[in-house]
């Protein structure tokens, strides 16, 4: 009776391993699948997706000027930008209109900038253009043109 016990409670202990075991061979759902591994892109540790996401904006009166090439009539604009590594994406809009979406590269200038601020130039046509928009709080730059 001892021995027919001991196979009952064997049995019923090897069913409870094999149900708790199943789930590890369940196929994983697709929200669950591993994410490739991206540390070591290109073989050289690079990662072009990493970096934190930046998001802010600036208000501007601006004059006649031209933005990597659209033009932008004088007026009250709101700047604003995402940036993420060596680049940010800049959207001009005023009112609820975006007039401009461009990219410009983030450089990293001697000393940090007390105010935000817009340089402008002059492109070949004689227009006025801008340059770069210093970052306030910060010593990056986003520049248009070199």
């Amino acid at each position: 009776m001892f021995r027919k016990n001991y196979v009952g409670v064997s049995v019923l202990v090897l069913g409870l391993v094999l149900t708790a075991s199943v789930p590890a061979f369940a196929k994983l759902t697709p929200h669950a699948q591993p994410q490739p591994d991206v540390s070591g892109f290109g073989g050289f540790g690079l990662n072009p997706w990493a970096g934190k996401l930046r998001t802010q904006s600036l208000h501007a009166t601006l004059p006649d000027t031209v933005l990597r090439g659209t033009s932008l009539p004088a007026g009250e604009y709101t700047i604003s930008w995402e940036s993420r590594r060596a680049t940010a994406k800049v959207t001009v809009s005023r009112k609820s209109d975006i007039l401009a979406t461009v990219e410009g590269k983030l450089v990293k200038r001697a000393k940090k900038h007390d105010s935000s601020v817009i340089l402008f130039g002059k492109n070949p046509e004689g227009k006025r253009i801008i340059r770069e928009i210093h970052l306030r709080g910060s010593s990056q730059a986003i520049v248009f043109y070199e």
